[in-house]
C-alpha cells in the first residue's frame, strides 16, 4: 500500500471486498495490509478501509498486544511460519 496512491488504495479495497463476498457469499469485515504495511498515511488508509466496509486491519509486526487494541486500523499480529515454534514466540513476547 505505500506505493499506492489514495485512488489506487480504495479501488483495491472494494475491489477485493467485492471478491472476496462473491467467492465467499458474505463480505469480510477484518482487514490484512498486504505486505503486513498500512501504506504511507494510516489515517486515511483507515478511512478508505472503513468506507469501504471493513471494520478493522491487521498489520505484520508487534506481536500479540492488548484486547481490545489501542487501534483497530493498525492490530499488531505475529507471522507464524510453517515450521515455526509458536510457543518460543509466545512466551518472547
Amino acid at each position: 500500500f505505500s506505493a499506492l496512491a489514495p485512488a489506487d488504495i480504495e479501488h483495491e479495497a472494494a475491489d477485493s471486498r467485492a471478491e472476496i463476498a462473491r467467492r465467499v457469499g458474505q463480505p469480510p469485515t477484518l482487514f490484512a495490509y498486504p505486505g503486513g504495511e498500512p501504506g504511507a498515511d494510516v489515517d486515511a488508509t483507515a478511512r478508505i478501509l472503513r468506507l469501504a466496509g471493513y471494520r478493522a486491519a491487521f498489520v505484520s509486526w508487534g506481536g500479540p498486544g492488548p484486547f481490545p487494541p489501542a487501534d483497530r486500523w493498525r492490530i499488531p499480529r505475529m507471522t507464524v511460519m510453517p515450521g515455526g515454534d509458536l510457543e518460543a514466540a509466545l512466551e518472547e513476547s
